[in-house]
């Protein structure tokens, strides 16, 4: 397996997960202009990491890892993808909330 792939993947979540933490800061100091910034930059990098679970799937398969079960791989992938997708939806969910008392304060 082309270890390239899974360090992209590794960047890409690990970069959700400091925008999560940059969307939750700008929603605790109540800066909706900063929070949108950050929502948008958060679907932008959330995208690609779960639009194609298929596509990683039959990557994977066509590069397998000599040391490494490519069913552990694959499982793990689609585990950690589940865990980002739900981590995105709650802060989807915080955002919108969010998003509703900053429009009722300024109308």
């Amino acid at each position: 397996m082309d270890k390239n792939c899974l360090i992209q993947r590794k960047v890409l979540r690990s970069a959700v997960t400091k925008t999560i933490s940059e969307l939750d800061n700008c929603i605790t100091v109540n800066d909706f202009p900063a929070a949108s910034l950050a929502f948008t930059k958060l679907e932008e990098k959330t995208k690609p990491l779960f639009e194609n679970d298929e596509l990683v799937i039959t990557y994977l398969s066509s590069h397998p890892d000599p040391d490494t079960d490519l069913d552990t791989i694959v499982e793990n992938e689609l585990e950690q993808n589940e865990t980002y997708r739900d981590n995105f939806i709650s802060a989807k969910v915080r955002f919108q909330e969010f998003s509703k008392i900053y429009e009722q304060k300024t109308h």
